[in-house]
Order: C-alpha cells, then structure tokens, then sequence
C-alpha cells in the first residue's frame, strides 16, 4: 500500500444501475484488453473490466462492464498511484460519438 499516495483522486462514473450491487459476496472480476504505458515519470494502465457474480442456489447472476484507469508518477524514486477513474460501457460509448 505504500505505493498508493496519500492524495488518490477517484472518481466512479457509472450509476447505481451500472454496477454490482454492494455487498455482493463471490465477485470475480477478470481485465481484457490490458494496455500499459510508461513515459518518464508517468505511468498509466487502462483495461476493460468484466465484473461477475453468479450464485446458483440463490438464483442470482450479474455482471457488469467497467473501463478503468489508472495513473502512477514516480516520486522519490518509487511509484505512486494517483488517480483512477471507472467508467461504465455504455457512459463511454455515449461520449465517444
């Protein structure tokens, strides 16, 4: 956790209706389309992010789509994260076109 600055901006894009629910329990998630960049000082990861819960005895599925980034700096020769952003598919494809 060191590598987490003390001042990580957040910010979560999608709606209620765009995520799980909270307080799922057995949520796996899997990243696609993984893409890492480094230039300098700067790094930056973005990745599609498929969240699933499936509880057969209950009866219950979700699963929803998340594009994220993140972005790291180096200071003081480590890396420390310092923004991440959660955006839905459909907010993103809105805004693309």
């Amino acid at each position: 956790m060191a590598s987490i600055s003390a001042q990580v901006t957040i910010a979560d894009d999608r709606s209620d209706r765009e995520r799980l629910p909270r307080g799922l329990t057995g949520v796996q998630r899997s990243l696609e389309d993984v893409n890492f960049s480094v230039v300098t000082t700067e790094a930056m990861l973005t990745a599609r992010m498929t969240e699933r819960m499936e509880n057969s005895a209950a009866g219950q599925m979700a699963a929803a789509v998340t594009f994220i980034h993140f972005m790291w700096s180096q200071r003081n020769g480590s890396w420390q994260l310092h923004s991440v952003r959660l955006v839905s598919m459909s907010r993103l494809s809105k805004s693309v076109r």
